[in-house]
């Protein structure tokens, strides 16, 4: 994280880009408040949205059109400086923000928000003490947890999804791979992140080792979501034609 420091010192004008899964949006919307503490010109950028987040009304869905540093969280972005959404960045961060700037509770609650979705809420086995002394420094911080924990609260909707998904995916590549095939029909009420959400109970499984989602839109195109047992999430568009394309890129 002392590139990260290095790079913003030197840096006046400033866009973070993130993907749009929650982990990755929080630890992003993070950075984006510690950029503040520096007085810079900063930009927030992403295709996902969560209302609980701080700064969420900054983020912007088109891509910056230039900045002296591009940051980016989660999906690597050419020519940008690379972070991470795991535990290690969330704890080299929080340590970072302490000896340089100050604690607040805007960077408390998006540490917060990100460390219960890498933790699945602190259901993961990885979960230890490390974990929950990080949980309680960033709540000792001002880390508003009734709040944040209400992302794990679905609607009947994402429930019915759920249940849809886990019954007609299909294992492929001698089960190393879960696929799941959804349309803005299948939704009915539920959300993309809500099917995001699934695709991590893939792993449950003894031999996968990706999940992946094709949401088939109109005119043959899809976007494709890929997750990793590091829970890195990877998208792209693609037209489609069957799933045996689709696995040709990943």
């Amino acid at each position: 994280m002392l590139k990260l420091y290095s790079a913003i010192k030197d840096s006046k004008n400033i866009a973070i880009v993130s993907s749009s899964d929650i982990k990755s949006l929080a630890l992003a919307s993070a950075i984006y408040s510690y950029v503040l503490q520096h007085h810079k010109k900063v930009s927030l950028h992403s295709d996902g949205f969560l209302k609980i987040l701080p700064w969420s009304k900054d983020i912007k869905k088109q891509m910056p059109s230039s900045a002296d540093l591009y940051i980016s969280v989660g999906a690597k972005l050419e020519n940008s400086l690379h972070i991470k959404s795991d535990l290690e960045s969330l704890y080299k961060l929080l340590e970072l923000v302490k000896s340089t700037t100050k604690l607040n509770q805007k960077i408390a609650t998006a540490l917060y928000i990100s460390m219960l979705e890498m933790s699945d809420y602190f259901r993961s086995l990885d979960v230890d003490g490390m974990l929950f002394a990080f949980a309680k420094e960033l709540l000792s911080g001002g880390a508003k947890h009734e709040e944040c924990i209400k992302i794990a609260q679905r609607s009947l909707a994402a429930i019915r999804l759920e249940s849809k998904m886990l019954r007609e995916f299909v294992l492929v590549k001698n089960a190393t791979i879960a696929v799941f095939e959804l349309s803005d029909e299948d939704l009915d009420g539920a959300t993309l992140d809500d099917a995001k959400r699934v695709l991590k109970r893939a792993f449950d499984l003894e031999y996968v080792k990706k999940s992946l989602l094709i949401f088939k839109q109109k005119q043959e195109l899809a976007e494709i979501y890929v997750l990793s047992v590091s829970l890195e999430i990877v998208k792209f568009e693609k037209d489609y034609k069957n799933i045996e394309d689709i696995l040709s890129r990943i």
